[in-house]
């Protein structure tokens, strides 16, 4: 039965984040012009949108903005240290989860260029595809740098996982559709890329430290999308179904699994025989809401 369904609806594609122009220069270079525009670009969208003038036209074609997201995915495949580096990825996670509140009911609040304000859906899933560089193991210059580019790694990790929950659960009904699939084919990446067989190296990888967050964000956006009907073809299913073979040795993932199915049942049990019966389990908010 798995087979035949796995023939007509095949996994979905999961591929190596892509890198863009400016990895093809030197570090240096590439770099410099990363700290300077991007510098510049997170101060506007710091600043209280009420402080910035109306009629900024920055980046109002789509050529110019394609230019400047060159530069700002650029900016996520640099390095943790030295700090420098990481000042500049922080402030370009920072920049694409202000243009990503395009997409929900929130008041606006930050600068956003034009162009994403018209067609926010076009551009979401370009930061979500930059946004895969944080998910990679990086290497380490020193046992003693290792601790810190960890910390930090994680630290961005959370921000953006944290940024995926708000999203999908208030993003514009327009974009509704657009946002979970995209969200959700983005956590079968950076699942795939973290925490299966073989990528959890070692107790110190950022897979093994991080593979609770990833797996727990997985399921319980997933689990919601079924509930509101939100998964957007079989196909996802069949690629979820095989990702999880490829991560059943990881015992983080087993866990998250077994409490998904607990809350599963106990909100069956709540809509069979009532509040009385339901079982009591930690934190269902959290998932259903």
């Amino acid at each position: 039965m798995q087979e035949k369904v796995e023939e007509e609806w095949p996994c979905l594609e999961l591929t190596e984040p892509k890198f863009g122009i400016l990895s093809q220069f030197t570090s240096s270079a590439s770099e410099a012009v990363a700290h300077i525009l991007v510098k510049e670009l997170v101060e506007k969208v710091d600043k209280p949108l009420s402080t910035s003038s109306s009629q900024d036209e920055s980046f109002s074609t789509d050529s110019d903005l394609e230019w400047i997201m060159q530069v700002t995915n650029h900016s996520l495949t640099l390095p943790f240290i030295p700090n420098q580096c990481y000042e500049t990825l922080r402030s370009a996670v920072r920049i694409y989860i202000a243009w990503s509140s395009a997409l929900t009911t929130d008041s606006p609040r930050q600068y956003c260029p034009k162009q994403i304000l018209l067609y926010p859906d076009k551009y979401f899933k370009k930061f979500l595809e930059a946004f895969r560089h944080i998910f990679q193991e990086k290497s380490t210059f020193s046992t003693s740098d290792n601790h810190l580019i960890l910390s930090r790694q994680g630290t961005q990790i959370q921000t953006i996982l944290t940024a995926i929950r708000h999203l999908t659960n208030s993003s514009k009904d327009e974009f509704k559709d657009e946002v979970w699939a995209r969200c959700l084919l983005f956590l079968l990446n950076v699942n795939d890329q973290l925490i299966t067989i073989g990528c959890c190296k070692s107790q110190e990888s950022i897979g093994y430290l991080m593979s609770k967050d990833l797996c727990q964000n997985l399921f319980d956006c997933w689990l919601k999308a079924s509930l509101n009907d939100c998964i957007p073809s079989p196909a996802y299913w069949t690629t979820f179904s095989c990702l999880s073979n490829k991560c059943g040795a990881q015992i983080q993932f087993i866990e998250c699994w077994a409490n998904s199915i607990l809350h599963s049942t106990s909100l069956l049990l709540k809509h069979l025989f009532g509040q009385q019966q339901q079982m009591e389990v930690q934190e269902e908010n959290v998932v259903f809401g």
